[in-house]
């Protein structure tokens, strides 16, 4: 090297040596690796990164895969790496053969590696699309800068940021009318989905079932339906729910739902493994309308424990119990799961949400007349 130098033509100017050590950094190596990084949304919560190498040679992904045991999944060849409008397709595998069947362990959990072409220096960020198949695997916004957060998005308007936790559960009302709600889905892609759905429980213990078009270009889908009385309703996007919000009759409600939620789910799975760590809370929807603080307050996920009673696993009770012996094991279930919610750190409001939750499972559990009185 110096031997280069010894010979090299006299620069002029400084701007000419710059030159110069600008051109010799573009040949240098571009090695770089990033451990669990960001990744803004996905359809599936199957796949995770733990860990993107980047070379001038390739770009390889350290992926987790987590599915129901002695389940299979596959990685298409097809798989790709989309980045600045351009492809990048998958070269190798090691740990996983690519179009065939993959057993998931007893454990419900594997790791194998994927190497793509090598993304170009300076890449922000990248997504990964295992073909383009309607329910391929697909992850966007794996972002390779340690920059990106889960913050408010600004496209949310600042009147529906306000969420106020020490207010009391707002009364329901009694009336028809027709209600629209105006769902605005922020980071959409259109490969999560090209309709989105509504069911809204009924006053007869029902849902009633609604679908919308959403434009590719805003992100946006309406509905417009007859209620009777104060309604929840629930988001659904690609099967998924991606939030839930109380509706009153007759009025228009504008939610707009972070298509971001996925993304925060993965997080908190590597949280759990302390692996890294997130923001402990994140909203993934933000409402106008009667109910906005409510919405506003009950869309804020966080890792606080569960306080339902799984009555759907199977595992609530044993089935040999007489009827006496269940009756008392749903009322102390309850009154324990009541003196945790007391207990907790959550928000008034949080807290009677919870309370007025648990209580309906544990009249859904058949302990009704032994329950105690709501205070």
């Amino acid at each position: 090297m110096n031997h280069f130098f010894m010979h090299a033509p006299k620069w002029r100017t400084g701007a000419g040596v710059l030159t110069l050590l600008a051109w010799l950094a573009s040949c240098g190596p571009n090695n770089k690796t990033v451990e669990y990084p960001l990744i803004e949304t996905a359809n599936t919560n199957a796949l995770d990164i733990a860990k993107v190498e980047l070379t001038d040679s390739a770009t390889i992904l350290h992926t987790d895969a987590y599915y129901r045991p002695h389940n299979w999944i596959r990685i298409s060849s097809e798989s790709y790496l989309q980045a600045g409008g351009k492809r990048y397709m998958l070269t190798g595998a090691e740990g996983i053969t690519p179009d065939s069947l993959f057993w998931m362990p007893e454990s419900g959990e594997a790791s194998f590696t994927l190497r793509f072409e090598p993304l170009p220096s300076g890449t922000p960020s990248f997504d990964f699309i295992e073909s383009d198949c309607e329910d391929c695997f697909k992850l966007f916004g794996i972002d390779l800068t340690g920059k990106k957060t889960f913050d408010t998005p600004d496209e949310v308007p600042e009147d529906l940021r306000q969420a106020d936790g020490d207010t009391a559960v707002p009364d329901p009302i009694f009336k028809t009318g027709t209600t629209t709600v105006n769902v605005h889905f922020l980071h959409y892609r259109p490969e999560l989905g090209k309709e989105a759905n509504l069911y809204v429980n009924t006053l007869f213990g029902t849902q009633q079932p609604y679908t919308a078009t959403i434009d590719p270009e805003t992100g946006k889908a309406s509905f417009s339906f007859l209620q009777c009385g104060t309604a929840k309703a629930a988001v659904v996007l690609n099967n998924s729910a991606a939030g839930s919000a109380w509706l009153a009759p007759g009025e228009t409600t504008e939610l707009y739902v972070d298509m971001r939620v996925l993304g925060y789910y993965l997080s908190l799975r590597r949280e759990e493994k302390k692996k890294t760590t997130y923001p402990a809370t994140f909203q993934r929807l933000y409402s106008s309308g009667t109910y906005a603080n409510l919405n506003n307050i009950d869309n804020q996920l966080d890792n606080s424990p569960y306080y339902g009673m799984d009555l759907l696993t199977g595992e609530f009770a044993d089935y040999r119990m007489t009827s006496a012996e269940y009756a008392a094991h749903v009322v102390d279930t309850y009154k324990a799961l009541e003196d945790s919610i007391a207990q907790s750190n959550l928000s008034p409001l949080k807290k009677e949400m919870k309370l007025l939750a648990l209580r309906q499972d544990a009249l859904l559990g058949h302990g009704t007349r032994q329950l105690p009185a709501r205070t």
